[in-house]
């Protein structure tokens, strides 16, 4: 998902992310791999309180109710990253993280629909 967000970047920004995380692969080629295993469970976590206001309100389609929540959902995912990010040991990771993470909500409301997708094959 990561991979493919930054394919679509152009520009400056577009071009630094690209290299970092060429960087961070060259020295751990299955950083994105320990990434996801590390964060996905707390991002289940966070997206509990979503999840359950959806049912509540009886929807069946959970990316829909993500994606129409969108800012929300980039909120509690960025704040997940954030967190998980401030305890990272990979000293590359966390100065690539800290550089970008400014422009990063905006890229983050761009993954909501992704997340919501990836979300609702697993609870089919």
């Amino acid at each position: 998902m990561l991979e493919g967000a930054l394919a679509n970047r152009g520009g400056l920004t577009g071009m630094a992310l690209k290299t970092g995380l060429a960087m961070l692969k060259s020295g751990r080629p299955d950083v994105l791999e320990r990434g996801a295993a590390r964060m996905l469970p707390e991002f289940a976590a966070q997206l509990q309180p979503l999840f359950e206001r959806f049912q509540k309100e009886g929807g069946s389609d959970f990316t829909g109710f993500l994606k129409k929540n969108s800012g929300e959902t980039a909120t509690v995912l960025a704040r997940t990253i954030d967190q998980l990010m401030s305890t990272s040991q990979n000293a590359t990771a966390k100065s690539l993280y800290a550089k970008f993470r400014g422009g990063a909500d905006k890229d983050i409301a761009a993954m909501v629909p992704e997340v919501g997708r990836l979300v609702q094959k697993y609870l089919a």
